[in-house]
């Protein structure tokens, strides 16, 4: 599972993950309500794990691995919220970003105009942001808590520290490979990985 804030690298480094041959799931691609613009949106329901088909996801998956083995890689900021989700992984990533960087690069993610900019800032800021402190970040920290003291192999990734997504896909790909996840409970930053979680 590939969790995070939106803006902190998880589709850029699930994009890395899927040239090695693993199969990659969005959770945005599960969500049930139609694309709403930013303008119009007057509350944090399209950041929060209410309308997305976490049953249709988790199905999806299993009928991945049933044909074709492998590793899934389930990537999106609320995929720690869905305890049945939670309990069919064998490697939890989390990638952790400053409120600036997840900014800058959400609205860095293509060309857009200045009104669009605009709004789009205002929506992160007074909306994004804060649904992710109060849903995404309390499910993430509950689910790698939980996950660590069953033994399954965390690692925490701190974008402000300039991993590149091929360095932290790197990281993930040796757990991946390893009989035994690897390392259990590492956290990786620019500064290296250390034991335990924080």
């Amino acid at each position: 599972r590939l969790a995070g804030p939106s803006g902190s690298g998880k589709s850029t480094l699930a994009a890395a993950l899927q040239g090695s041959g693993a199969e990659v799931l969005h959770q945005d691609d599960f969500f049930t309500q139609p694309f709403l613009p930013y303008s119009e949106r007057q509350d944090d329901s399209y950041e929060t794990a209410a309308h997305i088909d976490f049953a249709q996801l988790r199905r999806r998956g299993g009928e991945f691995l049933e044909a074709n083995g492998g590793a899934v890689v389930v990537e999106g900021h609320m995929v720690a919220s869905d305890a049945r989700l939670v309990d069919l992984c064998s490697l939890f990533v989390c990638l952790e970003a400053s409120e600036d960087v997840c900014r800058s690069r959400r609205l860095g993610r293509r060309p857009r105009s200045t009104e669009e900019l605009r709004v789009l800032g205002d929506y992160f800021t007074s909306i994004a942001w804060p649904a992710y402190l109060r849903y995404g970040k309390p499910c993430i920290d509950a689910a790698a808590q939980t996950l660590a003291s069953r033994g399954v192999p965390v690692l925490r990734c701190s974008v402000d520290q300039a991993d590149s997504a091929s360095e932290i896909a790197e990281a993930v790909r040796l757990h991946m490979a390893s009989p035994v996840g690897g390392d259990q409970g590492n956290e990786r930053s620019g500064e290296g990985a250390s034991d335990g979680l924080p």
